[in-house]
């Protein structure tokens, strides 16, 4: 099975329409978000009917809970929480709907897809919203792994990079993007983003091949000048990172 599995969406369709059409190109049987479809961009409701019409699987992230008030976003910076309320009074109730149904993990064939992280406490696993940002981070998501579990896919940070983990007790190393899976060997692989670039200038999302066992990162271009101007005909301002972007460019 060819898996092509993107994250961070942020209500910007035309960098997910790139991702879909590259993702045909590499002959993609199923396609999985793994979430914050909504949150920062300039068209919630059509990345939710996008996603609701390609994606075989989305998972919920916390701009995504945020908006269909699941979990509360005063603890998001102001532009993200003004970009909640400004997304919710743009949805209708059946995409409110949609995003307050959304899970939060999803388990396939020999791997777990979430948006941020999975723990487990008091003895029971879940997924949540931390980052994972370094080797502690990672580490706790290997200890919350089940055994039978040896790959997890997760967005959220906007960076695309991968952990591993040889053996019990060994240390954490981050690998080159493409790979192929060791035996034994456990991967947290975070698939990058596709609305909302942060570091980069470019799109970044996983075509995962769980016949061959390998992982490969896709990298398309970003077009900021569009996204800027598509956010600027809805009279918002662009969120901070693409900003800086677009001024290293002397906009």
């Amino acid at each position: 099975m060819r898996y092509a599995i993107f994250s961070d969406v942020h209500a910007y369709p035309p960098a997910l329409e790139k991702v879909l059409a590259d993702a045909d190109g590499q002959r993609a049987d199923v396609k999985i978000c793994l979430g914050d479809v909504v949150g920062y961009g300039p068209d919630p409701a059509g990345a939710i009917a996008l996603c609701r019409n390609v994606c075989d699987v989305v998972v919920a992230g916390n701009h995504d809970a945020a908006v269909a008030r699941r979990i509360d976003s005063s603890t998001f910076i102001p532009r993200a929480q003004e970009a909640v309320n400004w997304h919710r009074s743009k949805l209708s109730d059946a995409d409110l709907d949609w995003l307050a149904g959304l899970p939060m993990s999803e388990f396939r064939e020999d791997f777990v897809a979430v948006h941020g992280e999975l723990h487990s406490r008091s003895g029971r696993l879940a997924a949540g919203f931390g980052y994972v940002l370094d080797v502690f981070g990672a580490d706790a998501v290997f200890a919350a792994l089940p055994p039978e579990i040896e790959l997890i896919f997760i967005g959220h940070t906007h960076v695309a990079d991968v952990w591993t983990q040889r053996g019990q007790g060994t240390s954490l190393q981050l690998l080159p993007d493409n790979f192929v899976r060791t035996p034994g060997a456990r991967y947290i692989v975070n698939v990058g983003a596709v609305g909302y670039p942060r570091f980069e200038r470019e799109t970044t999302y996983v075509i995962y091949d769980s016949e061959k066992r390998s992982v490969a990162f896709r990298h398309i271009p970003f077009d900021f000048e569009d996204y800027a101007r598509t956010m600027a005909a809805q009279g918002v301002e662009p969120p901070v990172w693409v900003a800086d972007q677009l001024r290293r460019k002397g906009r």
